[in-house]
């Protein structure tokens, strides 16, 4: 028997006439089918605790529990609501015939982000200004707890020092100059990947940050100093607390970019408008095309521009070719440096002195044809060293880089340039005298026959002119040409027995 019905049964033997009548007033004990009339409310909570246990013990706020809810004589017991931060106690049972006890209440956030005056107002005792230094902002904070979540709308920041839980303010991504923009003490004003600005917040405590953001280092900032950052280097999402936000765009053709900015439209929640203009190669035209900064810098050339009319002036040593280039490639075909006096086999330039046998043996010509008429004529002397048995006398020339097959070349033995005209124009030279086959006899071996000797001296000058053939396509490619003083034993088929131009 429970303790309320034990009492109920001493009131009776006491006064049974009182008995008899609340006896008739209030009829037969309930029934599990005739439920009782609704039992009392729960009393009332410990300080700073709920003021009553129950279905809603608590609802916001400090670390006490509510007290139990009374027992109901019929109805079931519900304490009232509390602002305890633990749960309330639940309710004892009611009579047979009423509801059950009242459920335990749920824990609370008590008056955490309420404004406040001093730390009296506050449940925890703290009120604290976690406003930047242009919007103060005192409210009741609480200690952030190692495992223990600030719960929702809350965050854990450093203000003046001290890790406190602090409303969101819905600071995170919004717009900022510096800090001091940002609604929380604890935010930092930080650029973005496209060089946009934003606020964002402090998660150096507990790495806690919210959907699509990560907690990264700051920075530049002290060691510790982390924050709350878009996830994957991307940019704070284009919403309300960024309209009109403007940040880096580029616009992209092959290789080349121009930049501008795009501004957020928060409507339609996206960052559009691009002022980058669409690159293009440099032209001779007053303007930076391709967007490297730079207005007609163009290759070996300057741009004269007077009004809508421009020209392109190509710089000392560099010419425009080939023709068929547009005026904006400017002048990027470097003449060679003997340009244009080593044009004609008569003013042909000499580069090297070879021999067949005991010295140097070879010899490089590199150089670039600016235009398709240009020649280029070198000289280079040959000499027949003195040799007892075969001699190695072989002068060759031959490409050893003809890109496209573009170049040809006049070989002039000795120092006659009336013999260039009637020179063949040639891809591979060979003079040869190391050889014999049959009754035609080169220097091989070299002696007397026939009352001829044989192995005397071949030493020649060589003037090679290389020019362009008409029939291939043009380019400011260069050449280059292998020269050689013994270019190995001769082929029959192909030799100029001891003669030639």
């Amino acid at each position: 028997m429970s303790p309320v019905a034990r009492g109920l049964l001493r009131f009776s033997s006491l006064f049974g006439i009182f008995t008899l009548a609340w006896a008739c007033a209030s009829g037969a004990e309930p029934s599990a089918n005739d439920p009782g009339p609704t039992g009392d409310a729960g009393a009332a909570g410990d300080a700073q605790g709920g003021s009553g246990g129950g279905t809603s013990g608590g609802s916001s706020g400090a670390t006490t529990a509510g007290k139990a809810g009374a027992s109901g004589k019929g109805g079931s017991a519900t304490g009232g609501s509390g602002t305890a931060g633990k749960a309330g106690t639940a309710g004892a049972a009611g009579f047979p015939g009423g509801g059950g006890g009242g459920s335990a209440g749920s824990t609370g956030t008590g008056d955490l982000g309420k404004p406040c005056m001093s730390g009296s107002d506050c449940a925890s005792g703290k009120c604290v200004d976690v406003g930047s230094p242009t919007k103060p902002n005192k409210v009741c904070v609480s200690d952030c707890k190692v495992g223990a979540p600030c719960g929702a709308g809350f965050h854990c920041g450093k203000v003046d020092g001290a890790n406190l839980c602090v409303p969101d303010n819905g600071g995170q991504c919004a717009l900022c100059k510096s800090d001091s923009d940002c609604k929380t003490k604890s935010d930092r004003c930080l650029v973005g990947p496209k060089g946009e600005k934003f606020c964002a917040q402090d998660c150096g405590f507990d790495t806690a940050c919210g959907a699509g953001m990560e907690c990264k280092p700051v920075q530049g900032g002290s060691p510790g100093d982390r924050a709350c950052v878009p996830a994957s280097a991307a940019s704070c999402p284009c919403a309300d607390n960024r309209d009109g936000d403007e940040r880096d765009c580029t616009k992209t053709v092959g290789t080349l970019s121009c930049k501008g900015v795009e501004t957020c439209d928060a409507k339609s929640g996206a960052y559009a408008g691009c002022t980058a203009a669409s690159p293009e190669p440099e032209k001779c035209d007053s303007k930076d095309n391709d967007c490297n900064g730079k207005v007609d810098d163009l290759a070996g050339a300057a741009c004269m521009c007077n009004g809508t009319s421009c020209t392109i002036l190509c710089q000392d040593g560099f010419a425009h070719y080939p023709a068929t280039l547009p005026d904006s490639a400017g002048c990027p075909c470097k003449m060679d440096a003997d340009e244009p006096t080593n044009d004609k086999c008569a003013t042909a330039k000499t580069v090297a002195d070879i021999v067949d046998f005991g010295g140097m043996a070879e010899a490089t010509i590199t150089g670039t044809l600016s235009s398709d008429t240009d020649v280029d004529w070198y000289v280079i002397n040959i000499k027949d060293a003195g040799e007892a048995g075969t001699n190695s006398y072989h002068p060759q020339i031959v490409f050893d880089k003809n890109p496209g097959d573009e170049f040809v070349f006049v070989a002039v033995r000795g120092g006659d340039c009336a013999k260039e005209a009637s020179s063949p124009t040639l891809t591979s030279y060979d003079f040869c005298v190391n050889f014999k086959d049959g009754t035609k006899r080169g220097e091989a071996p070299c002696g007397s026959a026939d009352g001829i000797q044989h192995c005397g001296d071949n030493s020649s000058a060589y003037r090679i002119g290389v020019k362009r053939d008409p029939a291939k396509p043009k380019t400011c490619e260069g050449y280059s040409l292998k020269v050689r003083a013994a270019g190995g034993a001769c082929k029959p088929a192909t030799f100029d027995a001891c003669g030639g131009n």
